[in-house]
C-alpha cells in the first residue's frame, strides 16, 4: 500500500490483479474521489467495497467513483457499486459514478445501473483530482 500525505490531498493506492484503486480527498475533506484503473473483477471488488464502505461510514458529503480508466467491469464490481449507491442514499451521501469507456457503459447498462446511479463526466472527476 502506498500512502501519500499532503495538506490538500490524501491518497491511498492499492494494486491487485492488474487493477489500481486510489482514493483522494479533494478539494476538501468532504469529497472523496475513488479512481479505478485496469480490470475491476471479482478479485478487486472486495477491495473496492472496503474503500467505498469506509467512505460511507465517514462524514463525507460526496463520493465520486472514477471509472474512466477501467478496461473491464465485472458483475462483482457492479454489485459493489449498487450496494454503495443504496448505502449512500440511506446515509445522505451523494455518490456519483463517472462515464467510462464503452465496456464500462455496456456493463452499467446491462446491470441496470445507469437509470438510478448519478453520473458525472470523466473530465469533472479529473478536474476534482489533480495529477
Amino acid at each position: 500500500m502506498t500512502v501519500t500525505l499532503d495538506p490538500t490531498e490524501h491518497a491511498i493506492a492499492r494494486r491487485a490483479a492488474g487493477c489500481q484503486l486510489c482514493v483522494r480527498h479533494y478539494p476538501d475533506e468532504a469529497t472523496a474521489v475513488v479512481s479505478v484503473h485496469g480490470e475491476c473483477d471479482e478479485l478487486v471488488a472486495p477491495r473496492l467495497a472496503e474503500l467505498l464502505g469506509t467512505r460511507m461510514q465517514s462524514t463525507l458529503a460526496t463520493v465520486v467513483v472514477d471509472l474512466s480508466g477501467v478496461d473491464f467491469l465485472g458483475v462483482a464490481a457492479l454489485q459493489t457499486l449498487a450496494t454503495a449507491a443504496h448505502r449512500a442514499t440511506t446515509q445522505g451521501i451523494t455518490l456519483q459514478v463517472s462515464h467510462g469507456p464503452p465496456c464500462v457503459e455496456r456493463a452499467l447498462a446491462a446491470g441496470g445501473l445507469t437509470a438510478w446511479i448519478e453520473r458525472t463526466s470523466p473530465a469533472a472527476a479529473a478536474v476534482e483530482v489533480p495529477a
